[in-house]
């Protein structure tokens, strides 16, 4: 049926006038509607993308202005076309708002999979996970031309989001925190064909000078190794699809500086800024290995462990030329290029008896991955108690005072899917017994902990 021309003019003109007013009255529906858009115009090109919106709560605090600075890090699907970081977004607010950040993701693949017990089909567990440094930093006018940050430090993290819808909503409260002392213990270590070390006093080991670089490289604590009489103990990094464990990173803050210039009279010291995934680049090559620990000895593995430092500018506001953020620096690991071998550190003392969750009584050789099965998104705060000293340096930072030694610590946190798995530990039965005579179990009966713990009866 075809409608008489007076009335389709009219039923145009009323959809028009819908159009216009839905359009003026909710600008937020018109972004919606844009962000619906893009990921169906992409789905049609068979690429699955996805938009998280990060909400931002800004501290309150008794201060002039707060920023809201977001930076992605890449990943295998979404690499960062200049390297480094990528800008996500600068914002200016009020101290106490709630600020929304939205950030596109143009490959946003499956890669976890869980079956469905109803219908036995795969479905998709998570999507390629975002990691994203958020930085909340808010300022106090203390003179026509200078600005400080208030209580000196703000609370920085790396924050990594699982994508596991198109579009996703995640909560992140970043509030402001002091920052802990870093205060490097020195340690007694032996490591087999290198003599005795002292990690508190080896620059060999525990220095990463980046020079005029962005980028150097430093020996580091991966993990923990013990050892029974009858058996030698490693460790191991896959490379296809990489191991991946998570480290320490760090920033430090301009606490003062010019209005106008964004130039820093004052840094911050050092504050960590949460844990960052590390995969391994190790060529798994014949003959490669990290070392090992045997006959009841214990010791930590190291890693040559590559670190980025990024500059952050200071930003002023295009129309006035106010600077409304001071520069920082940011400490960060990348990855681990290859193994430095095994440090022995004493002997194992075993317990009295195994858990009830210990395996055995065994025999013979075995490998076995540190993933978590039973739960495969660990993202933990938690530090394993496996840390290591280093001294980080960089021509820039010697006349502002940042040179300085940082703790590197390895977090309780692992992935296992398709693009990065945990290390493996690998037991070797040198006993020559032929029956079950040892038992064997994680630290806490968990996995994350990389730490294998071992009893046996038989002491010799």
């Amino acid at each position: 049926m075809t409608l008489p021309r007076e009335r389709r003019f009219k039923l145009l003109i009323a959809i028009a006038f819908a159009a216009i007013v839905l359009i003026s009255a909710s600008s937020h529906l018109s972004r919606a509607a844009d962000e619906l858009q893009i990921l169906f115009n992409n789905y049609v090109k068979g690429k699955e993308s996805a938009i998280i919106n990060l909400h931002v709560e800004v501290p309150k605090v008794n201060a002039d202005w707060c920023t809201v600075y977001v930076a992605r890090f890449p990943t295998p699907s979404n690499p960062v076309k200049k390297g480094g970081l990528e800008l996500v977004a600068l914002k200016r607010t009020r101290p106490g708002q709630s600020v929304v950040v939205k950030s596109f993701i143009e490959n946003a693949i499956p890669v976890a999979y869980k079956r469905d017990p109803d219908i036995g089909a795969l479905k998709i567990l998570y999507r390629e996970p975002q990691e994203y440094l958020i930085s909340v930093k808010c300022y106090k006018k203390i003179s026509d031309r200078k600005a400080r940050l208030v209580g000196a430090y703000t609370r920085i993290h790396i924050h990594e989001v699982r994508i596991k819808k198109p579009i996703m909503s995640v909560e992140i409260n970043a509030g402001l925190a002091q920052p802990k002392p870093v205060k490097p213990k020195p340690v007694s270590i032996k490591k087999r064909d290198y003599g005795t070390l002292n990690l508190g006093s080896a620059p060999n080991y525990v220095s990463c000078n980046f020079g005029n670089s962005d980028v150097c490289v430093a020996s580091t604590r991966l993990a923990k190794l013990n050892s029974i009489p009858g058996l030698e103990v490693t460790y191991k990094l896959e490379l296809n699809p990489p191991s991946a464990v998570y480290l320490s990173s760090y920033m430090s803050d301009c606490v003062e500086y010019d209005l106008l210039t964004c130039e820093c009279s004052q840094w911050g010291s050092w504050t960590e800024s949460g844990k960052k995934l590390t995969p391994s680049n190790v060529v798994d090559a014949p003959g490669t290995n990290p070392g090992s620990v045997s006959d009841g000895e214990k010791g930590y593995v190291y890693g040559f462990v590559e670190y980025a430092k990024e500059y952050i500018p200071g930003s002023s506001d295009g129309f006035a030329g106010v600077c409304y953020l001071g520069p920082s620096y940011l400490v960060y690991p990348v990855q681990i290029n290859d193994y430095d071998g095994v440090y022995q550190v004493g002997y194992y003392v075993q317990p009295s008896s195994p858990p009830p969750y210990a395996t055995g009584p065994v025999k013979g050789s075995r490998g076995h991955p540190f993933a978590d099965y039973r739960d495969k998104v660990r993202e933990t705060d938690e530090k394993i108690g496996v840390s290591t000293s280093i001294s980080f340096c960089a021509n820039a930072w010697q006349a502002i005072g940042l040179c300085g030694s940082l703790n590197i610590d390895v977090y309780k946190a692992g992935r296992h899917d398709s693009q990065y798995t945990t290390p493996l530990f690998f037991i070797y039965d040198r006993s020559g017994r032929d029956f079950g005579w040892y038992y064997w179990w994680f630290k806490d009966n968990d996995p994350m902990t990389y730490e294998v713990m071992f009893y046996t009866p038989f002491q010799s």
